[in-house]
């Protein structure tokens, strides 16, 4: 859309209908850079650059979505031609690639699907090369296909299986094999299973026998259910983690380009934010390996109440969050669900602006944050940054005022024994707004009377639970100590069995709380 003047001049008569159409009584102001002079409604364009974001953060979001749209819409258009012209059972779309940091998109994984742009997908799978330490990752990054393809019974997702020598293992093929399969994949591709004369890489070494039979094994595993997996559904889980567009668009703001033209500002690839992806990662790895399943939900979904009426639990993660969704949450917690949040969730609107309501919501009375650490990488930063503190689990504490009430308050045995993770990268303080009880405290910070770290309100049915910590990057950070250096190869292939189990522990816990079918935490470290 903007890689000439004159392909440029074509998206301003767009953007102006898009304005009026999904944004009616917009100020021109807000949609006005500064640097183009006299503002001039007729020349309104759109700009997604990190220099638009600084200075105008409605011009910067909305002009991200509005690429979204009218590019979704382009090739949907596309795709329902093709299926016109050769029949419904063709399907479309293409490999999609998490590089450079194997962070899935919702724009891409979510959206793009539900827009009708695409129905078939795969992702590529090089997680050992991106320093991704077990291929549980890839059940994440299915999870966000199968999120962005729940409400299209005709769409697949076939994923590459890589088992390429060197470079996979024979254990991490079959692991990724089986993961992938387990959320919702209706088959693989190996991309390449040649030998060392047929490929200039991604070969299969030809001493590398093992590699061969793993790859004949997991071939001959499938085919005993193939008639079967096309027609299998996963089944739904009652556990949902939130992935935020919002926070999304603010994650790149820094590093964002409108324009690939010569000339341009250089952008610093470390001012990329992976802080809430790794959170969600962490999060998703810990609840797997508790047993539970987590379904993957994006924002329109929590303006569905058939949707969001689905899950017992829902986390949320991320610090923007859109204002319109904060009452659909409070009447869903209301009748009953569960809503935990982490650091920073909510903090802010769509377009960065405060959101008091979600404040509210989560039970703070004040609030303030530090991003200390942002740019995380699974292997390469992770694991050599340093706690701010720790969080240790403490007695419910409730305000006089509240005690004698006829809510149900946590008491102190729910969480059972005392556990305690690390709080990292990000260092909040917080003070419990009236009606809320303190879980858990930051220490060492003196004596429990210490600041609030894990807070807890209830509102009638259902619960909040709010942690001024990121407990998925704590699980993930323990699990990765002591650091070394990865080296895309037989140091990424490690059996991870480390994992913070106060994290672990806590999130639980908590979880205990939604009613759910029960499913006893195993300590399963086979990934």
């Amino acid at each position: 859309l903007a890689f000439s003047s004159a392909t440029a001049l074509m998206t301003w008569p767009l953007w102006q209908q898009w304005l009026k159409e999904h944004r009616p009584g917009f100020k021109p102001e807000d949609y006005w850079r500064a640097t183009w002079g006299a503002l001039d409604q007729a020349k309104l364009r759109p700009e997604a650059s990190a220099e638009a974001a600084a200075e105008k953060p409605r011009l910067y979001v909305d002009s991200t979505v509005f690429y979204e749209d009218v590019s979704i819409a382009f090739v949907a258009g596309g795709a329902k031609a093709v299926r016109d012209a050769f029949g419904e059972d063709v399907l479309t779309g293409c490999n999609w690639s998490g590089y450079p940091f194997y962070y899935p998109h919702s724009v891409q994984y979510v959206k793009w699907f539900r827009g009708g742009a695409a129905d078939y997908g795969k992702h590529s799978e090089y997680f050992w090369e991106l320093g991704q330490v077990t291929p549980l990752i890839n059940g994440y990054i299915s999870e966000h296909f199968r999120a962005g393809t729940r409400f299209n019974p005709r769409a697949m997702i076939i994923q590459y299986n890589m088992p390429h020598s060197p470079g996979n293992t024979d254990a991490d093929f079959r692991r990724t094999a089986f993961t992938h399969l387990a959320h919702g994949c209706k088959g693989l591709d190996f991309f390449g299973i040649g030998m060392n004369e047929t490929f200039t890489e991604n070969h299969i070494d030809h001493r590398d026998h093992g590699r061969f039979i793993a790859v004949r094994d997991i071939t001959h595993s499938i085919g005993l259910i193939e008639e079967l997996l096309e027609q299998s559904q996963v089944v739904p889980s009652e556990v949902a983690l939130l992935v935020s567009e919002s926070t999304e668009r603010w994650d790149h703001a820094k590093v964002a380009t409108d324009q690939l033209v010569k000339g341009q500002p250089a952008r610093q690839f470390r001012q990329d934010r992976l802080t809430y992806h790794q959170e969600r990662v962490g999060i998703y790895s810990a609840l797997t390996f508790a047993g539970y399943g987590v379904d993957m939900v994006v924002e329109e979904d929590l303006l569905n109440p058939k949707v969001l009426g689905g899950y017992k639990a829902l986390f949320v993660v991320g610090d923007c969050l859109p204002v319109e969704a904060v009452p659909a949450l409070e009447q869903w917690v209301k009748a009953g669900g569960l809503l935990v949040a982490t650091a920073g969730a909510g903090r802010f609107d769509t377009y960065r602006a405060p959101n008091p309501a979600m404040q509210a919501l989560l039970g703070i009375g004040q609030r303030q944050l530090e991003e200390r650490e942002t740019f995380l990488r699974t292997s390469q930063e992770l694991p050599f940054i340093r706690p701010i503190s720790m969080v240790v689990s403490a007695p419910v504490t409730m305000p006089e005022a509240v005690v004698g009430g006829t809510q149900p308050y946590l008491q102190p045995t729910v969480l059972g024994n005392v556990w305690q993770f690390s709080a990292l990268a990000i260092h909040e303080r917080i003070t419990p707004a009236a009606g809320a009880g303190v879980l858990a405290r930051f220490a060492p910070e003196g004596t429990m009377e210490s600041a609030p770290a894990v807070i807890t309100r209830s509102a009638d049915k259902g619960r909040v639970i709010y942690v001024a910590a990121l407990p998925g990057i704590a699980y993930l950070w323990t699990g990765l100590q002591p650091p070394v250096v990865p080296d895309r190869g037989p140091g990424v292939h490690r059996a991870v069995n480390t994992y913070d189990r106060g994290a672990a522990a806590f999130l639980t816990s908590v979880l205990r709380q939604a009613n759910l079918i029960d499913c006893e935490p195993r300590g399963v470290w086979l990934f």
